[in-house]
Order: structure tokens, then C-alpha cells, then sequence
């Protein structure tokens, strides 16, 4: 008796479950207005989960944290504005402008939804970045010092350090012939960058990796690694002007890619890297940058690019020795190194160990074809 009393609630309950189960609504597209704005760090780690090279987050956020101040003005935008975007593939940003010259400026951001190639996914990930207006609104000065320093002044500062001592920083033990980190084992980062829109940028990075010295025998100059860098855009016929440390991209990274390639997805139709041929470089990448200077001259559908670079790198001597007939030296190098790390004698012994030369060039040739 006592077990048959259950019987009437448990029908009950499977009664209400499946009422509850039916009042599901049911999904359905968002209109544009309202579509949420994109979060950065979701963006960044989406990015992250669809590339397999050395993301670099700060470079990326930076951007984009650019692009959230200042969005871009899609009435006024070319075609490498779209694409320094970093959000939309080659197809989508001709889209835009074909767009725009055909049925003239866009009234609303509602306007997306008619661009061929862009769905709401789309326009949810570039809304928070992009703007709609009528006048050009584009930076203008009245005199060298306002395009100095009237602009926008940035400072990173990032400290970290691992609470729990490490094998690295532990005492050796006597008769050993192991070696420990010379430094401490906080991490320490500083970078300041100034921007007037997009026509002029300069800055310094610096850091210091855990383990490496600061100010110590090993690196009296306190930091491990310094980064400095002047870009200038559309300045008369050079429509870039690179001084100190940038990057270069050229040809999908089969000729040169000197930094990361954004733009890539796992998604066959959208393979191909995106990026300007020069940018400056703010990352703490000890390595994939370029030191000199480079310059962009635009003429008509020509774009001619040169560049020159001297840098030393790190890398592992595997052999010096002298012959015989000249007494010269021949060095013999094993391998690049590319960690950037300096902490122990071996490391500091491959620091800055050859020096690199790069020359190069590269013509490009574009012309609107009307459809």
C-alpha cells in the first residue's frame, strides 16, 4: 500500500515534464538592430581556436581596441581599411565598396544585410568596430605639432610571476654541474604607443622574460629586449614610411611574412592571409620583424615597395674554427634560435650571435574591374 501511493505522483511529474519540455520556444535570427556587440576577448579567443601559428595577443587587441575608439566610417573606408579591419576576407571588402558606388553612401547599418557575401554572423562581428556617417571624417591638422601630439597616447604595463618556486631558481646541489636561471622569475612588460589616426604612429616595447636578469650583470641595460618603430601613412606620393622596427608581407608568406598572418580560418574559401605589404611592429617577438626602414610609393594602379633590414639574431654556434692556408674563422651555424628567452650562460651565449641582412622589393599592380 504504502508503494502504491508513488504511482499517482510519478505520473504527475512525467505529465508536467512533458508540458515544460513543449513550451520550448522556437529559435529564431536576430534582426540586425538587434544583434549584440561582438565581446574582444571572445574574438580573440576565436581566433585563436582557428589558427595554428604564435598568436600575438597584444598586437591583435591593440587593433581592435583602436578600431572600438575610433570605429571605421564604411561611407569613407577603401579597400585596405577594410582589410587592416582583420574581420573580413578580400570578397567581402570589394563587396562593401561595389556597393557603395553603386547605390551610393549607406543610410544605416540595416544596408549590411543587402551586401552580397555578408550574413549576420558578419555584421555581429565587425558592428562594434564599423560606423555609418555622411561626412568624410577623416583627421585633419593644422600644424606639425598637432599631428605630433595631438593624438591618442597609449601605455601598456603587465607584470606576472609564478608563485611557486621552480626547478629553475632552486640551489644547485654541490658536485653538480647543472646550471640555474640568472635572473628572477618575474615577467615585466612595457609599451607605450602614440597614434593620430591612421597617419601616424611611434612607440617603444620593452621585456623582460622570466629568468632573465634586470639591470644585472647579464643585461646592465635592464630590459632584455627593446622594440621602437615610426610609421607614417599617406604622407604625398609615399603612401607608407616605416623607420625603426615593422613588418613586412609579402606573397601568402611563401616569399617573406615577417609577423603573424591574421585572417586565416579552417575553412577552405578563406585561407588566404590578409595584410598590408608594411605595418609597424609593437610585438615582443625577439625575431619575426624587420629593423631599417621601408617605403610604399603609389602611382596611379602601381604600388612599388622597398625595404632594407639589419638586425642581429639569436642562433647556436656549432663550430668556430681556422684553416690552415688563410687563418680566417668559420663559424658554422647549427640552428635560429627563435624563444627569445636569455636566462642561463648557454642561452646568453646564442644572444645576438649573427648578424642578418634583408634587401628586397615588390611591385603590385591593381584595377578595378567594374561588374
Amino acid at each position: 500500500m504504502y508503494r502504491n501511493s508513488f504511482i499517482p505522483f510519478i505520473i504527475l511529474f512525467c505529465a508536467v515534464s512533458h508540458v515544460l519540455l513543449a513550451q520550448e520556444p522556437e529559435i529564431t535570427p536576430s534582426p540586425v538592430e538587434d544583434i549584440r556587440l561582438i565581446d574582444v576577448d571572445q574574438l580573440l579567443e576565436s581566433e585563436l581556436e582557428q589558427t595554428d601559428e604564435t598568436f600575438e595577443f597584444d598586437t591583435y587587441f591593440e587593433a581592435l581596441d583602436d578600431y572600438s575608439a575610433r570605429p571605421l566610417n564604411l561611407n569613407a573606408a577603401n579597400l585596405e581599411q577594410l582589410q587592416r579591419l582583420r574581420l573580413l576576407t578580400d570578397k567581402q571588402a570589394n563587396a562593401i565598396i561595389r556597393h557603395r558606388e553603386r547605390y551610393g553612401k549607406f543610410i544605416s547599418m540595416y544596408e549590411l544585410q543587402a551586401v552580397t557575401g555578408l550574413d549576420l554572423t558578419d555584421i555581429e562581428r565587425i558592428r562594434a568596430f564599423v560606423k555609418i556617417r555622411d561626412d568624410l571624417d577623416s583627421y585633419r591638422f593644422n600644424n606639425v605639432k598637432e599631428l605630433l601630439f595631438g593624438g591618442d597616447h597609449t601605455l601598456f604595463i603587465r607584470f606576472g610571476q609564478t608563485l611557486e618556486t621552480q626547478r629553475g631558481y632552486t640551489p644547485v646541489p654541490e658536485g653538480s654541474t647543472a646550471t640555474r636561471y640568472l635572473g628572477g622569475p618575474q615577467r615585466l612588460y612595457l609599451r607605450y604607443r602614440y597614434n593620430f589616426g591612421d597617419k601616424l604612429s611611434y612607440g617603444f616595447t620593452t621585456d623582460k622574460d622570466a629568468g632573465e636578469e634586470f639591470f644585472g650583470k647579464s643585461q646592465p641595460r635592464g630590459f632584455d629586449f627593446y622594440s621602437g618603430h615610426l610609421f607614417i601613412r599617406r604622407a604625398g606620393p609615399f603612401k607608407h614610411v616605416a623607420v625603426g622596427d615593422y613588418e613586412v608581407m609579402i606573397g601568402q608568406g611563401l616569399i617573406l611574412w615577417s609577423g603573424f598572418g591574421f585572417g586565416k580560418s579552417p575553412f577552405v574559401t578563406n585561407v588566404k592571409r590578409q595584410g598590408e605589404v608594411l605595418r609597424p611592429y609593437t610585438s615582443v617577438n625577439e625575431n619575426r620583424f624587420m629593423r631599417g626602414a621601408a617605403t610604399t610609393i603609389q602611382a596611379n594602379n602601381f604600388e612599388i615597395t622597398g625595404f632594407v633590414s639589419r638586425d642581429k639574431k639569436d642562433a647556436s654556434i656549432a663550430q668556430v674554427d681556422t684553416t690552415s692556408e688563410t687563418e680566417e674563422f668559420v663559424v658554422e651555424i647549427s640552428s635560429l634560435q627563435e624563444s627569445g628567452l636569455h636566462r642561463t650562460p648557454s642561452e646568453l651565449r646564442n644572444k645576438r650571435a649573427v648578424g642578418q641582412t634583408v634587401m628586397g622589393g615588390h611591385l603590385k599592380y591593381r584595377r578595378r574591374v567594374s561588374h
